[in-house]
């Protein structure tokens, strides 16, 4: 039997080899609605995940966020939106996106109802508001300093004129204000892809106007009520390399609300800031069922399940060998590297206490997809919520 020994030693010595310790790395994966902070030091893994939107601007980690505007009085509910940027390492906040239509609108209305103060988010309002107007405000991708959002509004006068309003845009997270196509990219591409946008819009409209299609047909009807407008766009990507998509708004009592949107049009990857965003992508194709980023000695990807909901996070060295991390949502957006250069002291607190109050959020608190307003929900229950018809 002792020639089995020296078997058994190397079967045991093969066992030890495998539990190889995964590499060391530090990263932040930005993937649905949520940040996840991933740490692998001394052979141990460690995830927070959060509803947390950051950015990164400048060197400082910033969070995005939506809150309420509450403009509201006894006789009238309005509740628009604003989106903030907080430094996280300050903890200041400072307004990049101001509702004017909510303002506005308060405006008109105390100067008709001089007699109606402005209420608290706690008082009562009345059963049958003369105004009852909403707006919602969506974040969507963000790429670099650019986030691109989601506006709905809804509103109607008692006994007047109702609206419905969606459309898209660019915020410049740095300048705190819109972002142009021009600041984007330049004059001479912003010409050829507005250009190119107004083109693929009246395709848009003829083809729908040529279908047979019953659905098409109905559309038809509305059609007149659509139009491109050059400010209402996304900042999108095809693969690794910057496009931009418009969504033309609808008007009036049959398209207000909807927008149709248009194929994305491929822009300038050779624009200074996508250089930074580039090195945050996946560089997997873009119609992979995984995304995967690399950097010597390690691979991160995450495969999706067949919902698309769902993601496997996962790491790999050179060898093949992998450590699953996590599930987490999908889709992953991006990923920035913290340990190249490693997170100053600073920095590492300001984050940790983020992490550690973004798990405190309501869900009401942090979503952009309705008004924490109890009594202004009235209104979305009875209004069509906002379509975008695909041609």
């Amino acid at each position: 039997m002792s020639r089995f020994v020296p078997l058994l030693v190397l079967v045991l010595a093969a066992c030890r080899t495998e539990r190889v310790a995964p590499p060391g790395a530090e990263f932040l994966i930005a993937a649905g609605d949520s940040s996840f902070w991933v740490r692998s030091q001394n052979g141990r893994l460690k995830i927070r995940g959060a509803p947390l939107q950051l950015a990164r601007l400048r060197g400082r980690f910033h969070e995005i966020y939506v809150a309420d505007d509450d403009r509201s009085h006894y006789e009238a509910v309005i509740v628009g939106q604003r989106v903030f940027r907080r430094d996280l390492l300050t903890g200041d906040s400072v307004a990049i996106f101001e509702d004017t239509t909510a303002a506005s609108l308060e405006r008109w209305y105390r100067e008709e109802h001089p007699n109606d103060p402005r209420v608290s988010a706690d008082d009562e309002v009345s059963e049958h508001p003369i105004v009852e107007a909403t707006a919602e405000i969506g974040l969507l991708d963000a790429f670099g300093p650019y986030q691109s959002y989601e506006y709905r509004a809804d509103g109607v006068i008692q006994g007047g004129a109702e609206w419905h309003v969606t459309r898209r845009g660019v915020l410049d997270l740095e300048k705190g204000d819109q972002a142009s196509l021009a600041g984007l990219f330049g004059d001479s591409i912003a010409t050829r892809i507005v250009a190119e946008g107004k083109r693929r819009f009246s395709l848009a409209l003829d083809s729908v106007l040529a279908s047979p299609d019953a659905r098409a047909r109905a559309a038809a009807d509305a059609i007149a009520d659509f139009e491109f407008d050059s400010s209402s766009f996304a900042i999108v990507r095809d693969g690794r390399v910057p496009a931009v998509q418009f969504f033309a708004p609808g008007h009036g009592a049959r398209a207000g609300g909807m927008m149709i949107s248009l194929a994305p049009i491929i822009a300038d990857s050779a624009a200074a800031w996508w250089t930074d965003v580039r090195a945050t992508l996946s560089v997997a194709p873009f119609d992979s069922s995984l995304d995967r980023w690399e950097r010597p000695g390690l691979s991160v990807v995450t495969r999706y399940d067949a919902t698309g909901d769902r993601a496997t996070l996962a790491m790999l060295d050179s060898a093949g060998r992998e450590w699953p991390v996590a599930r987490i949502s999908a889709p992953a957006y991006s990923l920035l590297w913290l340990d190249a250069p490693p997170l100053d002291p600073a920095t590492r607190r300001a984050l940790t206490r983020a992490f550690d109050e973004a798990a405190l959020y309501s869900e009401q608190s942090r979503t952009a997809l309705g008004p924490s307003r109890e009594r202004a929900t009235r209104l979305a229950s009875t209004t069509r919520s906002p379509r975008t018809p695909r041609l």
